[in-house]
């Protein structure tokens, strides 16, 4: 392609068009040859974000035709336009002109994007970032419609193929959407909510007026919230601007009945109705549709119950989706709180999962099922494609249409190790070289993740008698071996359980140092601060509950005290957890000691405290027994290491020499569970919403020892010798290290890495573990004109390339 002065690449065809066109409309080229420049036409339009149509002309040779003068320009050809769209927010959906024929011909009427079960408005601007953003939600109920509309002004923005627009009420939205069944149905609305007080309220009347002029029930986000969509099962889902869970608010028209959705775990709108889930002895949740149900039925019976395992079925969607059906409504997929709620209530207790379902071999079955189960960590096996399963001695057996034995396939959803091994069809407990069963086989697994040390020594030291429902199974030392015995029947019983007392200790050696014990004191007096403080959590009010008098508290810290006092206490969260009574010794592992501080008035916030969203790790804290509270990392100014406690051989605490001076309580990052040392675990993601473009240069500009790698969000100038990889970023798989520095401002009192990545220019960090989870779509190489692609490069994951396997 040449121009008045030389060849044109697609940098100086976007500068061309950027002087001559209007912004926002589409792209129009007729040229022979078209097919040689298809990635120019690429770049072209994702630098000008907007679609190129290539047409093939006869008789022209190596030039441009310019055609934007009339919309009816035909090829000179039998072959139709094309529509290149912008890489980034390419999809399958129609664009602004219609190119079914050779003739490109403008549409008319109402601007629409088609979503599944309803419609996304959108004007002339928007309108290829509005129809990547439909293209990312699936199928859903067909009971609730989804109406996406941009807000302006408290009304809704209705475009028209004339490239006009107005901001329309309620009244209006609905007689524009007239051809639409509404009536009597329920429709969720895909909005984002005005920042300003009298917008909001405008939006709500019209909301309102919508809902009786439809008669359709309408669900919208909560104010001040976010929608989005959920990569595990990409449905639409309300977040708050903090990050934290929310929900949906329902305008009912005047004489409808009960809304027949509501909102769940995840934020979605799912049906009110209960899910259909049955257990049996040896398969604890089965969520299949009544067809499976009979086909599996006596399968389901065989199955015996056996330690460390926890099996279900559940139904595939025909996409890949998990789902459980929901009496009267049918198959809904599952979002991620959703299946742990669902499996902790069919007694779920850390267990490694083992899914009996079957699922087609071109299905994104496990991609979702990686997405979907990630939050869990457990170990999670699945059948492989087109395999389903027999009973061979109370064993489910994997196997194959011919019947023959195939292996299960386990999930990468984050769990470090596996204790188990298929073989010939069939799950047995991994042994490690010791003959000692592997950890993920015991009973007494910690089953969520990212938890500070704290919590499991919390577990271990209660001492109260509680109520509830659990799964009964046995100790690690009845744990299974992998010679075939028929395993124990797993029961859910209500019992009372009292905590296991800690074994006695030995007796102590003639020269042992005597036990001491720590110190305890009275529960201090609360009261609620009158102004608000800075204690750097979100999920916190932001006038707590604290002590008005001075308390001495314990904190659980690995390794030696007086090195946690100086240092810092290791832990991937913002704050440390303060026991007011010293727990049992015997309860602590051998690398974990006390630290005693003394805090000051203000210093130690209540758990009562906590806002709307809480936290996992929060969560099994308030299932804990024992009396506790949170130390902030915003207010550990007011908290003084004293002195420091080891557990004595002998049994009990031997107490350190006092500590000098008047520091403060430090927090040291470490451990967080997105795989970046040096950052807390509440740190924000990127990409926020949906999957975004980013770039690595290989060699790799930086790695972290765990092998995290840093990100660019955009293209750098070429360096010779160096080749860039563009990558597709899953939504929430890299961390916002900038955001991270931002986050960390004023306090002190906690020692990161997020300075020296900041130092280093590094904004964007991918953790080791989500190498696999990132595409490479194509490699690029320093040329003429910047960086070119590669031709025959590209494709399959992250970790081929930063192996060495496809450089």
């Amino acid at each position: 392609m040449r121009g008045s002065a030389g060849p044109l690449d697609a940098a100086g065809l976007a500068d061309l068009v950027r002087r001559t066109a209007v912004a926002g409309d589409d792209v129009r080229i007729v040229m022979a040859d078209a097919d040689r420049y298809e990635p120019v036409f690429a770049e072209l339009a994702g630098l000008l974000g907007r679609d190129v149509l290539v047409g093939r002309a006869a008789g022209v040779t190596d030039s441009l035709k310019e055609v934007s003068a009339h919309p009816e320009v035909a090829t000179r050809g039998p072959a139709e336009w094309r529509v290149v769209q912008p890489p980034g927010m390419a999809t399958a959906l129609p664009g602004w002109y219609d190119t079914s024929g050779p003739v490109i011909r403008p549409r008319a009427g109402l601007v629409t994007v088609p979503l599944p079960g309803g419609l996304m408005l959108a004007g002339r601007a928007d309108f290829v970032a509005r129809r990547a953003t439909a293209a990312t939600l699936f199928s859903g109920h067909p009971g609730l419609t989804t109406i996406g509309a941009p807000i302006r002004a408290g009304g809704f923005v209705l475009g028209d193929y004339g490239g006009g627009h107005e901001v329309a009420d309620g009244c209006r939205l609905a007689a524009a959407l007239a051809a639409l069944p509404l009536y009597g149905t329920e429709v969720r609305m895909w909005i984002t909510w005005p920042s300003e007080p009298g917008e909001q309220e405008r939006l709500d009347r019209n909301f309102r007026q919508f809902a009786e002029i439809s008669g359709a029930t309408v669900w919208a986000p909560e104010l001040d919230t976010t929608i989005e969509v959920l990569e595990s099962c990409h449905d639409l889902a309300v977040v708050a601007r903090h990050g934290g869970l929310a929900g949906w608010t329902a305008y009912v028209p005047s004489g409808s009945a009960r809304p027949g959705f509501t909102g769940d775990a995840d934020g979605r709108l799912s049906p009110a109705a209960e899910p259909l889930l049955t257990q049996t002895a040896g398969v604890a949740a089965i969520g299949v549709e009544s067809v499976r149900r009979r086909a599996a039925g006596y399968r389901y019976e065989q199955v015996k119950a056996r330690p460390g395992l926890f099996r279900m079925d559940l139904t595939v969607l025909p996409d890949g989706r998990w789902a459980v059906p929901y009496a009267g409504f049918g198959p809904y997929p599952l979002g991620p709180r959703e299946l742990q709620r669902r499996l902790c209530a069919a007694g779920w207790q850390g267990e490694t999962l083992m899914l009996l379902a079957g699922h087609p071999q071109d299905g994104g079955f496990r991609r979702y099922g990686e997405r979907l189960t990630a939050r869990l960590r457990a170990d999670v096996w699945v059948l492989p494609p087109d395999a389903d399963f027999t009973v061979v001695d109370g064993e489910p057996c994997a196997v194959d249409r011919r019947g023959q034995p195939v292996e299960w396939e386990r999930l990468a959803t984050g769990a470090v190790e596996s204790g188990w091994r298929s073989r010939n069809g069939l799950l047995s407990p991994a042994v490690p070289a010791s003959g000692s069963p592997a950890p993920a086989v015991l009973a007494g697994i910690e089953p969520t993740p990212g938890l500070v040390t704290t919590l499991p020594a919390l577990r271990r030291a209660g001492a109260s008698v509680r109520r509830l429902s659990r799964r009964v199974l046995p100790t690690p030392a009845e744990a299974p071996t992998p010679v075939e015995v028929a395993a124990p029947e797993v029961k859910s019983v209500e019992v009372a359980v009292r905590e296991p007392k800690p074994a006695p200790a030995p007796a102590p050696a003639p020269d042992a140092t005597p036990p001491d014990d720590p110190p305890g004191g009275p529960s201090p007096v609360l009261t609620t601060t009158r102004n608000r403080v800075r204690h750097g959590l979100y999920w916190l009010a932001d006038r707590p509950r604290v002590n008005s008098e001075p308390v001495d508290l314990y904190v659980i810290c690995e390794g030696d005290p007086v090195r946690a006092a100086d240092e810092g206490v290791r832990t991937p969260h913002l704050f440390a957890v303060g026991l007011l009574h010293p727990p049992a010794s015997g309860t602590l592992r051998s690398d974990e000691s006390l630290l005693r501080v003394r805090v000051a008035p203000g210093g130690a916030v209540d758990l009562s405290s906590i806002d709307v969203y809480v936290p996992p790790s929060v969560q099994l804290l308030l299932d804990c027994p024992g009396e506790f509270y949170l130390l902030p990392a915003g207010l550990l100014d007011r908290a003084r290491p004293l002195d420091g406690w080891r557990v004595n051989p002998a049994g009990g605490y031997a107490a350190c020499d006092p500590f000098g001076g008047g520091r403060s309580l430090m927090l040291r990052i470490t451990g967080a569970p997105h795989g970046v040392q040096g950052l807390p675990v509440d740190v924000l993601l990127w990409p926020s919403s949906a999957a975004e473009t980013a770039y690595v240069l290989l060699p790799v500009t930086w790695m972290s020892p765990d092998g995290a790698v840093a990100l660019l969000a955009a293209k750098p100038r070429p360096r010779a010798g160096h080749r860039l990889l563009e990558l597709r970023v899953p939504r929430r798989q890299a961390v916002n290290v900038s955001e991270a520095a931002r986050q960390l401002v004023g306090l002190p009192a906690v020692r990161s890495a997020a300075a020296d990545l900041v130092a280093r220019r590094i904004k964007l960090v991918l953790p080791a573990c989500e190498h696999e989870r990132v595409e490479v779509r194509q490699v690029l190489a320093p040329g003429r004109f910047g960086w070119q692609e590669v031709p025959g490069e590209g494709g399959g994951v992250l970790s081929a390339y930063l192996s060495g396997d496809r450089r």
